[in-house]
């Protein structure tokens, strides 16, 4: 199982396994679709305005 955490502003936000799988399964969809000199281990996607 891949871990994950969501913050918001800092802080932890909770969210059912439903969302995390749909958050999680796009995130790798777009690692995928990347060409990387190896395979990720680790991810960090960062949005602030």
């Amino acid at each position: 199982m891949k871990n994950f955490v969501l913050l918001v502003n800092g802080n932890e936000v909770a969210v059912n396994d439903f969302v995390r799988r749909i958050i999680i399964n796009v995130l790798l969809g777009i690692l995928g679709s990347l060409t990387l000199p190896e395979s990720p281990r680790e991810a960090v996607f960062r949005i602030s305005e």
